[in-house]
């Protein structure tokens, strides 16, 4: 299910506030830039109800910057590549019962993850 928008910007801010070492992006940018984390959201959640176990969350961005026009005034992208990792820990914050749909790279994983096994208790 697609989060309740306000609950979900609240569950997030209250975990970025707790554990900002996990994202690179500011606590701000998200919440000014909310539609972005939806969009993601929605083509995340096709993928698992079409029984994918695994998928790329780098490869959902780029079909976001595909299909919109989600650019900033002076026509560069608002979302990029770099947005990806930061959007997928977004969703497991949201959504900790797929912790494991995402290939996680960074040397703090094994604590994001005990990170949101305790949260989601």
């Amino acid at each position: 299910m697609i989060t309740n928008n306000l609950q979900a910007v609240k569950t997030f801010t209250d975990f970025i506030d707790a554990n900002p070492r996990f994202f690179k992006k500011e606590k701000e940018w998200f919440v000014e830039n909310w539609h972005v984390f939806e969009a993601f959201e929605k083509i995340a959640l096709k993928l698992i109800s079409m029984d994918r176990s695994h998928y790329s969350a780098r490869t959902i961005v780029e079909v976001l910057v595909h299909q919109s026009a989600v650019k900033e005034i002076n026509g560069t992208y608002k979302i990029g590549n770099d947005n990806a990792p930061d959007l997928a820990r977004v969703f497991v914050v949201l959504h900790p019962e797929h912790v494991d749909f995402w290939e996680y790279r960074r040397p703090d994983w094994p604590d994001f993850k005990n990170t949101i096994n305790k949260e989601s208790k």
